[in-house]
């Protein structure tokens, strides 16, 4: 989602902008981006970490250092996507997508295996975790939020094979093969 503003000071002061999302029709809210610099106009944000709410609201917050004035943007809707999450390995391009509401998972490693089933997400702060122990497979798959990254192992029982990913960027997948 692409949230664009503009600001200026009366005195002329540089300006620094803060963000935050609120899914309750602005009752609370949560910070989305960090502080922006003087020039800085845009922000492109995932919502892939938000709440589904039919009360979703920007509001963006200008500090001159010593004033801050804040506008809201209008309500809008926050849908759960298919796959909202994808991890993808820096060096073979394994992918691993991943519903983070619903537990349902797709990996690849892009030499032809998928494997696509329903797991059990847990989140505790910025960590999701997915897991599913099943008799003929394992996996193990964990995204911190906070630091954009990710890693998942993979095993097949009946093959004795292990897939492993690491992603030290989580903002940056294609989430398609190379």
């Amino acid at each position: 989602m692409l949230i664009q503003w503009i600001g200026d000071d009366p005195d002329g002061d540089p300006l620094t902008y803060s963000l935050s999302f609120s899914s309750d029709g602005g009752q609370t809210f949560l910070p989305i981006g960090s502080v922006f610099g003087p020039g800085t106009t845009s922000y492109v944000w995932s919502t892939s970490f938000a709440p589904i709410t039919e009360q979703g609201l920007i509001r963006v917050e200008a500090s001159d250092g010593f004033n801050v004035a804040s506008a809201l943007s209008g309500i809008f809707r926050v849908r759960p996507a298919a796959y909202n999450l994808c991890l993808q390995d820096d060096s073979n391009g394994s992918v691993l997508k991943l519903n983070s509401r619903t537990g349902a998972y797709e990996f690849t490693n892009c030499r032809g295996f998928v494997l696509s089933r329903t797991g059990i997400v847990t989140t505790h702060g910025g960590v999701i975790t997915l897991q599913d122990n099943a008799s003929d497979h394992r996996i193990l798959a964990a995204l911190d939020t906070a630091v954009k990254r990710g890693t998942a192992t993979i095993q097949l029982f009946a093959t004795a094979t292990t897939f492993t990913i690491t992603d030290r960027n989580i903002e940056n997948n294609s989430c398609a093969c190379p």
